[in-house]
């Protein structure tokens, strides 16, 4: 690969970190801290995950390839998790439902033995995974929250009339679900014309055919829109009753805290 990759070469790309520093500062966004703290944990996480991957490649353990994987979806279920702490148990849920997603997007795939059962393949790909299935997540509860709290008469009004719970959330569900998966869906329709994915490229410029490169980014495409659908879907069933008490009544405190 052409270009400067040694360590003045990349740190001077970290003036483009202090130019959007500058802006914010400038407009007085208030984010300049937070852009700051991000860039400097993004530096530290890589180099930490660096010598990790380097370390694991190198022996292929099966074992400690299952514990990275379970710490990245645990640490994916706690940031995701923060941004609907309303629901009760959102941890748990958030974690079953990344774990669903990656597990049965990923088996599918090695069953079929598109990739090979090593380090090198179900780390990155399991990574792109639980990433996506971690921002499906928490798009799909908190546009679960709100859409209950908008309808909410209109839930009461059919749990009045003897309707269940799930019958009278099934609009809110179906609408949270279809708001969790439109990023998803806008990507894939642009991929190839708008966007050329991170991994696509990253295989374009180590020297790999294009053609060749562009078979995994469609593996990849797939497992991707798949996890996604059974992570959104997985946790909003599991979330939708967290929302009522066991009389089946509006739990309120959840809305409103």
């Amino acid at each position: 690969m052409e270009g400067n990759l040694h360590f003045q070469g990349v740190s001077l790309t970290f003036l483009l970190i202090i130019i959007a520093i500058g802006l914010s500062y400038y407009q007085k966004l208030g984010v300049e801290k937070e852009i700051g703290i991000s860039s400097v944990r993004t530096v530290i996480q890589l180099m930490i995950m660096g010598y990790v991957l380097d370390y694991v490649l190198r022996i292929e353990h099966f074992f400690i390839v299952v514990v990275i994987l379970v710490c990245m979806i645990l640490f994916g279920a706690y940031t995701s998790s923060k941004r609907s702490q309303q629901i009760d148990g959102v941890f748990l849920i958030s974690f079953i439902s990344i774990l669903l997603g990656v597990g049965i997007s990923l088996g599918i795939v090695l069953v079929a033995n598109s990739i090979s059962l090593k380090a090198q393949y179900v780390i990155p790909i399991s990574s792109m995974i639980i990433s996506t299935a971690m921002n499906a997540n928490s798009l799909a509860l908190t546009r679960l929250r709100a859409e209950i709290l908008a309808n909410k008469n209109q839930i009461e009004a059919a749990l009045c009339l003897g309707a269940t719970t799930k019958q009278a959330s099934n609009n809110v569900i179906k609408n949270s679900i279809k708001a969790a998966l439109i990023p998803s869906i806008d990507r894939a329709k642009t991929v190839g014309i708008v966007t050329l994915p991170g991994s696509m490229t990253g295989m374009i410029f180590a020297g790999i055919s294009p053609l060749f490169a562009i078979k995994y980014q469609l593996l990849i495409e797939c497992i991707l829109i798949g996890s996604i659908a059974i992570s959104v879907f997985v946790s909003t069933l599991l979330s939708y009753r967290k929302f009522f008490t066991k009389d089946d009544s509006l739990k309120y405190e959840s809305l409103y805290s």
